[in-house]
């Protein structure tokens, strides 16, 4: 599974047709997961584009596994801001995740707010709200 799941991932879709077909057909992938596709995932992050990690983040949203929870938070710490917002748009939709992210990446997540868009700023402020650590 996860090799379908890494070749869609790495198509250059448009982005309507990512939010229209792309991410219901990825997550149908994931919600068939074993343990070793995750694994290859897990093993796979650090190898892909900033795209193909943010196609991750939103695909995975939709499964309630802990281990798209732990994808999540790698994602989380990414050094690139876009693949942290796809992150945490994702995030804020789970359930029990205090004292899951750290201080550090919640400062970051803070320092990201603060020059986001309206839309970026919407997103962090609902899941730092969730963590209750809003500002």
């Amino acid at each position: 599974m996860f090799s379908d799941f890494d070749e869609y991932l790495k198509l250059p879709f448009p982005p309507d047709h990512w939010y229209d077909i792309g991410v219901e057909y990825v997550s149908a992938l994931v919600e068939k997961f074993q343990d070793t596709d995750w694994q290859a995932l897990t093993d796979a992050l650090g190898d892909r584009s900033v795209e193909w990690r943010m196609k991750c983040a939103e695909a995975i949203d939709v499964s309630s596994s802990r281990n798209a929870t732990h994808i999540l938070m790698n994602l989380l710490a990414a050094p690139e801001d876009s693949v942290v917002i796809a992150a945490a748009d994702s995030l804020r939709s789970r359930e029990a995740l205090k004292n899951t992210i750290s201080e550090d990446e919640i400062a970051r997540l803070r320092k990201i707010m603060v020059v986001g868009s309206p839309p970026v700023k919407a997103v962090i402020g609902d899941l730092l709200k969730k963590l209750n650590q809003a500002w």
